[in-house]
């Protein structure tokens, strides 16, 4: 028997994982190693550091390389092996005094049964030391009957207390983006490909090197990473790699999921209807299948393995499956029903593939919600087009349901499919929503509809409520319909009042439940109580997180969810606690989804996030895929409320040009045009006009928000519009006076800190004198609010500071910026700037430190002020500097 003093030393390296260093002690003090995992748990790159390791030591192991076409030949692992040392392996003679032979043995449980009982033999005798490898199948290995001799008797050496074992884990989240950072190139993905990547790499080091590498090399062909991997081309690096992770499946194991690929979000009782609860189960188990936590248990197979697996199906295999299921849900008679399998036929049908059951063999009704099913799934994954296409039936077809609830909702799947195509209301308007029973008139507010059309929501509520008295569902809803209306057109008071009771009633559905709590929690928000916002917010993060929540809370209504969070923490100057890791957790999800607008959220969420610690090159980035990807998004407002919120950061830290596209983008896409979407629009101008040097084209716009914001019942809203017109150079004490009564009315320090900014710019204190108006609405933005030193906030970990010490170049009175250096000597209002720094006698570092540039930014601009001004060195650069600010200051004295 081994000695088991080792137990104690080996217990580190099993807690340690997989630490070379810790690895290589143990083989040299004697210790037989046994490494399990997966395919690409990383088992070869360890052995191989370790390898390396032991040369650097100078005991060079002998490694042998068995292989699938080397087990059917007896000691064919061994004869093939190069070392000479290899031999030794055969001495039988006990007396022999020679040192044990270290060997390093990768996939050992495809070793032929004769050197594996060698090796074993020599392990026992204390002849050798090995560290070895096997596989540990994910599922039920379809070859495992062949190796399971081999590794039997190794993990035999492990069991009879010969060797120590280490069970390498699979890559969790966290691992998987330590890892995904090493790779070269991926700090250009943004977030929802990195998201994707990690996702189907399904836990394994090669995979997610393999997804990683051929992300980067499709961004660098300029195309969309995320379109590159949904067709992974056969045979390349990927496609081998992929193969070799599904070939270790059994075929059943391989049909199913591949089924389960075509049935995104199939219900986990409606998928062992017709698979075997214990596959579908083993699939789960060995993370190719995955759930969504709820009681529905919703499930997402990992779409790359999905699609592999299926082109590893026989011919036609797939298509007899395929019809197995939708004969048995057809035959049914409606006992039972499946929305992404009605989906998959009403796919068939659409494009003429062929199915057991034709669609003209199937009755009207079933064919119109099959149809109907499909529609409502291309709407609310954006695409319009086919949304039409579904919901357009044959004439026969169309008479089948006449006066039926299926006429009336495919008829609103149609109408705003075309609404969407068309970007007009008109399709809309001629749509009756007292003509729609209970299911469809919800789903019609759900949409919005209501507000494309011009219907008043209350008058709407008021008329129809009567009719769903005892349908507590839709009655929630017109409630719902009320309070979004409400908060659109800023009447936060009549918002909060009619969403108040939505988030309470078990009895509605949880998207429901979901948007009453934030509509209630952006209300408190913008009246600046932060207490009930947290609290409203805390309710729907239970509601999220519940094991019972409602399977309709897919990773799109989340999304928005914390997009919201965001936009209230962001007004409120709170942060939102451990939203880097649940937005990350978010965008797997919406990647497992596989649903575009889900994604497109995460990129919109994901800029807003970076933008409120500051970071704008984050927010430009991520904005610029998720706008990249546009489509389609029925989400209400909040599309273009975080699109305007990360353009006003960017115009505050003097990225104009993308600030100016993203608002343009904003405006192009929304087609909402209530007050609240208007009132961000001009703040978002104004700071754009003021960051560009137009002060007083800024402070009409920032006056026109001011003026939409007051007396709305939106307290903290007001005083931050107050407070812009302040900074711009409009206040005055009774402004001031105004700021002081809302701040002592919140509850946020926020309020108060803006509050005594506002002061300071009004009585000068503070240099506040000598900044320019911009720089003041930096003090006043997201990443400075509510912190006791405005002067020096703490910095985000890879953030951009907001500027807030930059030299400003004055004010004329009425707010008209003043120029230190004469327009005559030509240069541009950043290179004026920098050329006023330098004749204050800064270097080039401390003036990039003044204004959060580079030192290399610094020199561009200096070089180029100096060839305008015709200065032969710096200093003659600061002297022209000071003598056109001086000659600037007596002309104004003179007049």
């Amino acid at each position: 028997m081994a000695d088991r003093t080792v137990d104690h030393r080996i217990d580190t390296i099993v807690g340690a994982d997989r630490d070379p260093a810790r690895l290589t002690r143990a083989v040299l003090s004697g210790t037989t190693v046994l490494v399990a995992g997966p395919l690409g748990s990383g088992k070869s790159h360890l052995l191989r550091t370790v390898t390396e390791e032991l040369e650097r030591r100078g005991t060079p192991p002998i490694v042998v390389r068995p292989g699938p076409v080397l087990s059917s030949v007896p000691f064919g692992a061994l004869t093939s092996c190069p070392d000479l040392r290899g031999e030794l392996l055969r001495d039988d003679d006990a007396a022999s005094t020679a040192e044990p032979i270290v060997l390093i043995i990768d996939d050992a449980h495809t070793l032929d049964p004769e050197s594996a009982e060698q090796i074993a033999r020599a392990i026992y005798r204390r002849r050798a030391v090995a560290l070895l490898a096997i596989a540990v199948p994910r599922a039920r290995d379809r070859r495992a009957r062949d190796t399971a001799a081999t590794a039997s008797a190794l993990v035999d050496l492990w069991s009879h207390g010969f060797a120590e074992r280490i069970d390498l884990r699979e890559l969790v989240a966290s691992d998987a983006e330590r890892l995904l950072d090493q790779v070269p190139g991926v700090d250009r993905l943004d977030s929802a490909v990195r998201a994707a990547v990690i996702g189907l790499a399904d836990g394994s080091r090669v995979l997610l090197r393999e997804f990683a590498a051929y992300a980067t090399a499709a961004l660098a062909d300029g195309r969309d990473p995320l379109d590159a991997l949904e067709e992974i081309p056969r045979h390349s690096r990927l496609g081998d790699a992929l193969y070799e992770h599904v070939a270790e499946l059994t075929p059943g194991d391989r049909e199913a999921l591949a089924l389960l690929g075509r049935l995104p979000r199939i219900e986990y009782a409606d998928a062992t209807r017709f698979l075997s609860a214990k596959l579908v189960d083993g699939l789960i188990s060995a993370g190719v299948v995955q759930h969504d936590g709820t009681i529905r248990r919703r499930l997402f197979a990992n779409a790359a393995l999905a699609a592999e697996a299926e082109h590893q199906l026989a011919p036609g295999r797939l298509d007899e499956t395929i019809d197995s299921a939708a004969s048995r849900m057809i035959g049914a008679h409606g006992s039972w029903w499946s929305i992404p399998l009605a989906v998959l036929i009403a796919q068939r049908w659409h494009g003429g593939r062929h199915l057991a059951v034709a669609a003209q063999d199937a009755a009207p009704a079933l064919r119109a919600r099959v149809a109907l099913d499909a529609a409502r799934r291309a709407n609310d994954d954006g695409e319009p087009m086919l949304a039409v296409a579904y919901a357009t039936l044959d004439d026969s077809v169309a008479k089948g349901i006449q006066g039926s609830g299926l006429e009336g909702a495919l008829q609103l799947e149609r109408q705003w499919a075309q609404s969407a195509i068309l970007r007009s209301s008109a399709p809309l308007a001629g749509l009756d929503p007292a003509a729609l029973d209970g299911p469809t008139l919800r789903r019609y507010l759900r949409l919005r509809a209501h507000v494309l059309a011009g219907l008043n929501a209350m008058t709407l509520r008021d008329t129809l409520q009567p009719a769903f008295a005892d349908d507590p569902r839709t009655a929630a809803e017109l409630d719902l319909a009320v309070a979004e209306c409400a908060a659109m057109r800023m009447d936060w008071a009549q918002a909060e009042a009619a969403a108040s009771h939505i988030g309470d009633d078990a009895n509605v559905d949880g998207v429901t439940q979901l948007r009453g709590l934030l509509v209630s929690a952006l209300a408190r928000a913008y009246d600046g109580v932060w207490a009930d916002c947290a609290g409203q917010l805390e309710r729907a993060h239970r509601l999220m997180r519940a094991p019972s929540a409602p399977g309709t809370l897919g990773a799109s209504e989340r999304m928005v969810a914390l997009g919201i969070e965001l936009l209230a923490a962001q007004t409120a100057g709170f942060e939102s606690a451990g939203v880097t890791d649940r937005l990350r957790d978010e965008t797997v999800l919406a990647s497992r989804e596989g649903v575009g607008p889900a994604i497109v959220l995460a990129g919109l969420v994901a800029g807003l996030a970076h933008a409120r610690a500051g970071n704008a090159d984050g927010a430009i980035s991520e904005i610029r895929a998720a706008t990249g990807r546009s489509m389609q998004l029925s989400f209400g407002p909040a599309v273009a409320l975080m699109q305007l919120s990360v353009a006003r950061t960017l115009a505050l830290l003097d990225r104009t040009g993308e600030a100016r596209s993203l608002l343009r983008h904003a405006v192009e896409t929304t087609t909402w045009s209530a007050a609240l979407i208007r009132h961000e629009q001009a703040l978002t101008e104004s700071c754009i006009l003021a960051a560009e040097g137009q002060t007083h084209e800024a402070i009409d716009l920032a006056q026109e928000a001011r003026g939409l914001s007051d007396d709305v019942g939106a307290r903290l809203m007001h005083l931050r519009d107050l407070y812009q017109v302040t900074a711009l150079g409009a206040g005055d004490d009774v402004v001031l006076h105004r700021m002081r009564r809302i701040a002592d009315a919140t509850d946020t320090a926020a309020a108060h800190a803006l509050t005594e900014r506002a002061a300071a710019v009004l009585r000068g204190r503070k240099n506040m004198a000598r900044r320019s108006p911009i720089e003041r609405l930096r003090l006043g933005a997201a990443w400075a609010s509510g912190r006791a030193d405005a002067e020096s906030p703490r910095r985000a970990p890879g953030a951009l500071r907001p500027a807030l010490g930059l030299r400003p170049t004055g004010m004329l009175a009425g707010g008209a910026p003043v120029n230190p250096v004469q327009p005559a000597l030509g240069l541009t209002r950043r290179e004026r700037e920098i050329a006023h720094l330098v004749a204050e006698g800064l270097t080039n570092r401390e003036i990039a430190e003044r204004l959060y540039l580079s030192v290399r930014t610094v020199e561009s601009h200096v070089y180029q002020a100096r060839a305008k001004v015709g200065a032969r060195s710096r200093n003659e650069l600061g002297r022209l500097v000071g003598r056109a600010t001086e000659d600037r200051r007596d002309g104004t004295h003179g007049r």
